[in-house]
C-alpha cells in the first residue's frame, strides 16, 4: 500500500512556510564577531609564556578551544578563508580540555605564541573598514 502525498513534492519554501517563515540563521561574519571571541583568547596565549598556576592553563585550554571552535564554525559556514577556518579547527582540537594534548613547557610556549597568530588574523580580518 502507498501513501498518497497532498501537495506534491515539498521544497525549502514550504519548509520556511511550515516554520512560521524563519529560515535558517547564519553564522556570523567575522565583521560580526564579538572582538572578546578572539581577544581574549589572543591575550591568555600571549601571556601563557609566564608562570602560572596550572588552574590557569586549564581556563585558557577552555577558553581558546571554545572561541576556536565558535570561530571555525563561522568562518567554514561563511565559506569566506576556509585555511583559517581550518586553523581553527586544529586549535579547537589541540587545546580542547578533555582530550589533553602533552608536550613540555618549553614545546607549549612555542605553540601558544604561535596559537595566537590566528585568532590575531582573525581580529585584523573582522576590523571595520574605512571606505
Amino acid at each position: 500500500m502507498t501513501r498518497a502525498t497532498h501537495g506534491g513534492p515539498r521544497n525549502d519554501t514550504s519548509r520556511r512556510a511550515n516554520l512560521g517563515g524563519m529560515t535558517d540563521p547564519q553564522p556570523p561574519s567575522l565583521s560580526e564577531v564579538p572582538a572578546p571571541l578572539w581577544a581574549v583568547p589572543l591575550v591568555l596565549l600571549l601571556v601563557a609564556a609566564g608562570p602560572w598556576p596550572y588552574g590557569f592553563y586549564m581556563l585558557m585550554r577552555l577558553v581558546v578551544c571554545g572561541a576556536a571552535a565558535y570561530l571555525a564554525y563561522s568562518i567554514l559556514q561563511r565559506g569566506a578563508a576556509r585555511w583559517l577556518g581550518w586553523a581553527f579547527v586544529a586549535l579547537a582540537i589541540l587545546y580542547n580540555p578533555v582530550f589533553k594534548v602533552h608536550f613540555e613547557r618549553e614545546t607549549w610556549v612555542l605553540i601558544n605564541l604561535a596559537s595566537a597568530f590566528p585568532f590575531g588574523i582573525a581580529g585584523w580580518m573582522g576590523r571595520p573598514r574605512r571606505d
